[in-house]
């Protein structure tokens, strides 16, 4: 009205003829003309405010059912608007939240709910079904299911998870306004939910264990239990979790902050790390009084998501079955080879979605992280052993390769780095034009997929190239360009917030994968790790010192004797596989699979766990109060199978204190312990015997890797780094024999190493020498052809050393430098 009142119609006068128009142009400007242009700034600033108030409301109508039951709705959409539309949104929500409130729709009568059917789960409290009866409800309706309010529940929300449409939230309203709260109040606004509340569902409803169910009671005193017949009972009442879908389980995994990767570059890296083992093997020398070497958060979450990927049906089934909850698996990955590069609804999505006509410019704040995330998944698509090539190989500019990869080894298979952005784009055409020769000469094409990654500034005949682009052949993208084609705008955690050009629909509504610099440092190092290792110096024994007297060896055995034994009738093994042994008797084990896990990871750690340890090594449920009721179940199935076993009813076998999980000493002996402790104590032996003698206590117990035949996720860096110690401590004590002149008790102790880490060259060359001097040439000679067709596996083969030590049949330099390596 202001701007109607000041300066009328926006419209100036109409000109009569061109010549009048231009006269009105070179006239100079005067106070009235000023103020008509003011006045037709206002006018347009008006109209974009209407349209602006049109648009909102347009919105709020649309969404007006769905505000109804959920208020949040509001909030979420506050967030999404730009900075000028945020006060007509919060203006036009809070006039229409206002009238939603006002008008209360009305209690629903219960014979609109006559299709409701008896139910399955717990019945109605007898006071309720009563009440029910004073308001008239419908007979039909004699049982239903029970939910407690959660905080940001809503009854719109809870009929769309719990009937499958959030239309039907007035049954709910119906069953529920009767019931007396346990704070004494009672449902009478829709909008208003309390968390405690408990609400009645139609019996068609499908419930969630963690809705539900009670926690269950334990007694966690370290030495009074309650009977056995009480914790059966328990066991009995577990609950049965629903096997997660196909659409919950995840498809990228959390590396570290603000990175996410694919579940299948996570098994790409997963076996890097396994290949990059096998090869450090092949060097490792004897070291006892290293500690347990662990891996980077970022391959550590890589390379556990892979293992639990592998087992993903496995878990489903052990979790229905034990009446616990776990994380939902990961899906499976791609086949190997395949490189993913976002996904969308729960899948993956293939980097040939990028190899379309006109290429992509990766634009936002996400685009620097998404490219690195791509590189990496190439990287770990390659093949870990070659002459295999690889499907894709990405080309960048050797700038863009120390902006995305510092520190890159130079001959990483995957990655061609070009001096400049001409050069990649040569090499790119190279290949195109390679291809299109075979196809006309009725040649087999290359299988190898390009990715030409450059950055914003494309030389001209970079759009060419990228028009040719083409699916399982060539992918062309910038980074913060706008050359090419198609354009993906991604925020910084990866969300392609909007797409534009005719290619458009292969990454809408998708989120591409990001890294962040720190975890992308982590990831090289793993992904680098199976280049060739240089050999580490030769071993040298250790030295030779005067055997104790006879008194001192037999005081040192007494205090052994005596924890021998101390040692409870209880032993659990894990070498080689768990077992467990009552008075040195095997026994069978009838427990389910998660509680064997669960006893498994507590025997590998006599030190005990803590609670947030214990609940991410069993991939356990996210809901704190779920995963404890978890834990308390597994507890107690543990407990009542051991007490059947070793028939005691009072014995603890698990205490729990100071949110601590651990064996009871006193009731269960584990060989890891043995195995731990005696190689802990010949670290400090001060003697060679002494050392020895801890040394096959060690041995002793040790049968074979930790928990092998179970692909635990969490026993997999535990695993290594026993193997290692067990393969030291054959290799030292093979020393002490070869220094007490016993040779063929060095040579059993050896084989025994050679069996456990097979691609490690320095034992077999220890194998050949006691060969020769045993006169045995055609033994070393297949110690050699054994060590070869191990080697073959990771792509490697035996030193020139040890090749003359494998047929030199005994000459005297071959035998002589061998002893200098070994000798003190």
């Amino acid at each position: 009205m202001v701007l109607w009142l000041a300066a009328e119609a926006p419209w100036p006068d109409p000109s009569t003829s061109p010549h009048d128009l231009a006269n009105r142009l070179r006239q100079p400007i005067s106070d009235p003309l000023a103020v008509e242009l003011l006045a037709l700034i206002g006018w347009i600033c008006w109209a974009a405010f209407a349209t602006t108030v049109l648009r909102e409301a347009s919105w709020y109508l649309r969404h007006l059912p769905r505000l109804r039951g959920d208020r949040t709705l509001h909030a979420a959409h506050l967030e999404t608007v730009s900075a000028p539309r945020l006060l007509i949104a919060t203006c036009i929500g809070a006039i229409v939240l206002t009238t939603l409130a006002w008008r209360t729709p009305a209690t629903s009568h219960a014979a609109e709910l006559g299709h409701v059917v008896t139910a399955t789960a717990a019945p109605l409290p007898a006071d309720a079904r009563s009440a029910s009866a004073a308001e008239h409800v419908s007979p039909r309706v004699e049982s239903a299911v029970r939910y407690v309010v959660r905080p940001g529940d809503t009854l719109w929300n809870i009929a769309a998870r719990h009937l499958d449409d959030p239309i039907r939230w007035p049954e709910i309203y119906a069953l529920s306004t009767t019931l007396t709260q346990p704070d004494g109040g009672r449902l009478t606004d829709p909008d208003l939910l309390t968390p405690g509340w408990q609400l009645h569902l139609p019996t068609d409803a499908h419930t969630d264990p963690q809705d539900s169910s009670p926690p269950l009671p334990d007694t966690d005193n370290d030495r009074a239990i309650a009977p056995a017949e009480d914790t059966e009972d328990t066991e009995r009442a577990v609950e049965t979790p629903p096997a997660p879908t196909a659409s919950e389980r995840p498809v990228q995994i959390p590396v570290g902050a603000a990175s996410l990767i694919g579940i299948s570059t996570a098994t790409g890296i997963a076996a890097a790390v396994a290949l990059a083992r096998r090869r450090a093997r092949r060097h490792s020398q004897p070291d006892l009084p290293a500690e347990r070497p662990n891996l980077s958060d970022a391959v550590r979450a890589a390379t556990h998501a892979a293992l639990a990927a592998q087992r993903a049906e496995h878990d489903e089934a052990d979790a229905h079955e034990a009446g616990i909850t776990r994380r939902p698996p990961p899906k499976q990955p791609a086949p190997p080879g395949t490189v993913t590069c976002a996904q969308r609804d729960g899948t993956e999505i293939p980097l040939t979605a990028l190899a379309t006509p006109g290429g992509w410019n990766l634009t936002g704040p996400g685009a620097p992280a998404a490219a690195r995330a791509l590189a990496i998944a190439i990287l770990s698509a390659a093949p870990r052993v070659v002459p295999q090539a690889p499907h894709v190989r990405l080309i960048t500019t050797q700038e863009l390769a120390d902006t995305l990869l510092p520190g890159l080894h130079p001959h990483v298979p995957g990655w061609y780095r070009a001096a400049d952005a001409d050069e990649a784009l040569r090499i790119a055409q190279a290949t195109t034009v390679e291809r299109a020769r075979a196809s006309d000469d009725g040649r087999a094409a290359t299988e190898l997929m390009d990715v030409l990654l450059l950055n914003a500034d494309l030389p001209t005949e970079a759009a060419a190239i990228a028009h040719r682009a083409t699916s399982g052949q060539l992918a062309v993208l910038a980074i913060a360009g706008d050359q090419l084609a198609n354009t993906a705008h991604l925020a910084a955690d990866g969300t392609v917030e909007h797409t534009s050009g005719p290619e458009s629909s292969a990454l809408s509504r998708s989120g591409m994968f990001v890294l962040a610099p720190e975890p992308t440092r982590e990831l090289i190092a793993a992904l680098t790790a199976h280049t060739p290792m240089t050999a580490p110096p030769p071993h040298r024994a250790p030295e030779q010192k005067p055997r104790p007297d006879t008194g001192s060896q037999q005081t040192a055995t007494i205090p052994e004797q005596e924890d021998a034994a101390a040692k409870p009738p209880l032993t659990i093994r894990l070498f080689g596989g768990l077992a467990l042994h009552l008075r040195n008797e095997e026994v069978t084990l009838s427990m389910k699979e998660a509680a064997k896990e669960f006893l498994a990871i507590l025997a590998a750690h006599p030190a005990g766990l803590r609670t947030e340890a214990l609940t991410d090594a069993l991939r356990l449920s996210h809901d704190p109060e779920r995963a404890t009721r978890d834990l308390v179940n597994l507890r107690r199935a543990v407990r009542r199978i051991l007490r059947q076993t070793t028939g005691s009813r009072s014995a603890a076998f698990i205490l729990h204190t100071a949110d601590r999980h651990r064996l009871d000493p006193q009731a269960i002996h584990t060989e890891v312990d043995t195995f731990t402790t005696a190689i802990s104590r010949a670290t400090r032996a001060p003697h060679p015997d002494a050392r020895a003698a801890a040394l096959r206590e060690a041995l002793d117990v040790y049968h074979g890797r930790l928990c092998d035949g179970a692909d635990y996720p969490w026993a997999d860096e535990v695993r290594e780094h026993f193997h290692h110690k067990a393969i030291g401590a054959a290799i030292s004590l093979a020393d002490h024999a070869l220094n007490h002149s016993d040779p063929q008790q060095a040579l059993t102790l050896l084989e025994h190493a050679a069996n456990w880490e097979p691609t490690n060259e320095s034992i077999c060359q220890r194998i050949m020498h006691l060969h020769h001097d045993l006169g045995q040439p055609e033994a070393a000679q297949h110690t050699y052809q054994r060590l070869t067709r191990h080697l073959n596996e990771i792509d490697a083969s035996p030193t020139g050393a040890t090749t003359d030590l494998a047929f030199s049949a005994r000459s005297a330099r071959v035998i002589k430098d061998f002893r200098r390596t070994i000798a003190p």
